[in-house]
Parts: structure tokens; C-alpha cells; sequence
């Protein structure tokens, strides 16, 4: 049931977009022993002139900027229940994996985790409570 939504500044090559979709649903999948038909990853590409990072909108930052593809953020929606460990292990799988595929830093990457009570996730109509989850 994880539910990653990637923001990031537009302009990566379909290729990259389709090995960063893969290498995140397994690094999901391996860090929280999720199923992996589970997964659902929703990548938002913005134009430059929509993200800013200390108040300077990409397109505005010159080549000395820290990241040129505006330091990505991951919002993670989880099913609430899993420890403090377990969340860890998948912030630094998810930073690992979406450096190495991007070919940036780790240091502009955000992972933001927010735990879902089963009573507000809902699956199909049903929430994740009713299923039994």
C-alpha cells in the first residue's frame, strides 16, 4: 500500500523515467517487504519556474546552483504501523536509489514519510482496516 508521490523539475529522459519508476518500486518493496503489486508511484514532473529552493525559482538559479534538478521530494504515504527502523531503512533506500539513478547528490534529496491510519487508507472503496491490513 505504499503510495509515493515524486516531485521533481521536468526534463529527464524517458529512459531515466522509466529506471527511476522500477529502481523506486524495488527499493519499496526490498526496505519494507512491501507486495509489490502494492506499490504505487506517481512521478510529477514541474516546470523549472514552478520549484524554488531558497526562494529562487530553478530557472532562475545560475550554474552554480546545488542541484539542477531542484533536489527531488518524495511524499510517502504508508499504512501506519511500521517502526521507526523499518521507516529508516526506507528513507535511505528510496534517497539511495533516486541519487543513483538521477546521477545526483543524496543531500537535496527529501523523503517525507506520513503514516495513514488504516481507518482513513482506503483500497478499492474499503478501507484498509475493513481488509484486514
Amino acid at each position: 500500500m505504499p503510495n509515493l508521490m515524486l516531485h521533481m523539475a521536468a526534463g529527464i529522459a524517458p529512459a531515466v523515467r522509466r529506471e527511476l519508476l522500477l529502481a523506486l518500486t524495488d527499493a519499496t518493496v526490498e526496505s519494507l517487504a512491501a507486495p509489490r503489486g502494492s506499490v504505487r508511484i506517481h512521478l510529477v514532473e514541474l516546470p523549472a519556474a514552478a520549484i524554488a529552493c531558497a526562494g529562487v525559482p530553478l530557472d532562475e538559479a545560475g550554474p552554480d546552483a546545488a542541484d539542477p534538478l531542484g533536489g527531488p521530494t518524495v511524499l510517502a504515504h504508508l499504512v501506519a504501523g511500521r517502526g521507526e527502523e523499518k521507516k529508516a531503512a526506507f528513507i535511505a533506500a528510496v534517497t539511495a536509489t533516486a541519487a543513483r539513478v538521477l546521477g545526483i547528490a543524496p543531500a537535496p534529496i527529501r523523503v517525507i514519510v506520513v503514516d495513514v491510519p488504516t481507518t482513513d487508507f482506503g483500497i478499492g472503496g474499503a478501507t484498509a482496516k475493513s481488509l484486514g491490513r
